[in-house]
């Protein structure tokens, strides 16, 4: 008989890269019965997942107070062993589930006391405050779980020195991906595939682009506000920017195959100065070179077919956008860039240890 588990979350959407496409796929694989509650329009089931569909709302207090709850008795409901909790608001739960036998998996994809620090969320010392108050509710409801995961051992390790497992978030390197064409005299096209918030330094990367000739930047992702989209369409660079908007993970790839150079300036906030961002990997493994933020930590991690700049010094970032308008730059960049992706940081190999730690934990 198959070993029931659920995967938990009311903030991201259903066909999440992380828990959709890469941990509730590779665990019905590998012979799990998983479920999926999350809000959505339907439930259904796709590549062997059970999505279980959760009302949706715009209203994050209705996700926090009405959501969450509904998702926990519909987890009740399905008579699961294992619950995989992937948002901070619902580990809140992870007592009641204790408390009625579920084996309880926290998470957490980022360090969200650090994330919390990083917020408009008034004096630096509020932010402190507010950050230290959720690590300490936080280690309180970290008691109910049998395992703290996070995508770096560092996060992993903050969050717990005895429970802790890391599952890196890498590209799923089986996915059907092209090879980029080049064509001499083309534009050169820029591509940044994310949340499109201040802090991921859009308004940057597109000032940068008015100084450089014969390029395009093409915006994949939603905005959280709409006065900082206005803030970027103020730029002079505006005019060589293609919005796409947000597109469901499985497609991102073919935005990839049409680009040539992958941007990932973010701002040097607590929260990411130690993470390990998904969208430089999968350029990478896309062939596209990649423009990054010089963060120590990356620049230790991200050895091949990466240039460093600092997010603030528009200078910088106009220097290796004009370098990387080389084809033959381009071209042995990616490819060195490429080999290291897949010698090194398949997802394939990080849902092994998915599955091992969930064949540990199931016995």
């Amino acid at each position: 008989m198959k070993i029931k588990v659920a995967h938990f979350t009311t903030l991201h959407p259903p066909f999440d890269s992380r828990i959709f496409m890469k941990e509730c796929v590779s665990l019905a694989k590998a012979g799990y019965e998983v479920s999926l509650v999350v809000p959505h329009s339907e439930s259904l089931v796709r590549e062997g997942v059970q999505v279980v569909a959760l009302p949706t709302t715009t209203s994050r207090l209705k996700k926090l107070l009405i959501t969450a709850w509904q998702g926990f008795f519909a987890i009740m409901k399905l008579n699961v062993k294992i619950v995989h909790i992937h948002d901070p608001e619902l580990i809140r739960f992870a007592p009641l589930f204790w408390l009625f036998g579920k084996k309880v998996i926290f998470d957490s994809h980022e360090h969200v006391s650090k994330q919390i620090e990083s917020k408009p969320l008034g004096p630096l010392f509020v932010r402190k405050i507010a950050g230290f108050v959720y690590s300490c509710i936080e280690q309180f409801y970290l008691l109910f779980c049998v395992r703290v995961i996070s995508v770096t051992p560092e996060i992993a390790q903050a969050l717990s020195k005895t429970k802790s497992a890391v599952v890196r978030n890498y590209p799923i390197l089986s996915l059907p991906q092209i090879k980029i064409s080049e064509q001499k005299g083309e534009v050169t096209r820029f591509i940044y595939c994310g949340g499109l918030t201040e802090i991921r330094g859009i308004y940057e990367c597109v000032e940068a682009l008015a100084e450089v000739d014969n390029a395009t930047l093409t915006l994949v992702g939603a905005w959280d506000f709409e006065a900082y989209r206005q803030k970027c369409m103020s730029s002079k660079g505006w005019e060589k920017v293609n919005e796409v908007g947000h597109v469901p993970a499985s497609e991102v790839y073919q935005y990839y195959a049409n680009s040539h150079v992958g941007l990932a300036i973010l701002y040097p906030e607590k929260n990411y100065l130690e993470s390990l961002p998904i969208k430089a990997f999968e350029y990478l493994a896309c062939g596209l070179p990649v423009i990054m933020s010089n963060f120590p930590y990356w620049e230790k991690t991200f050895v091949e077919g990466c240039y460093f700049v600092t997010p603030s010094n528009k200078q910088e970032m106009i220097s290796a956008m004009k370098q990387l308008q080389s084809e033959s730059l381009r071209l042995e960049s990616g490819e060195r860039g490429n080999v290291w992706v897949k010698e090194n940081c398949s997802w394939e190999n990080e849902a092994r240890t998915l599955v091992q730690l969930y064949n540990e934990i199931s016995k």
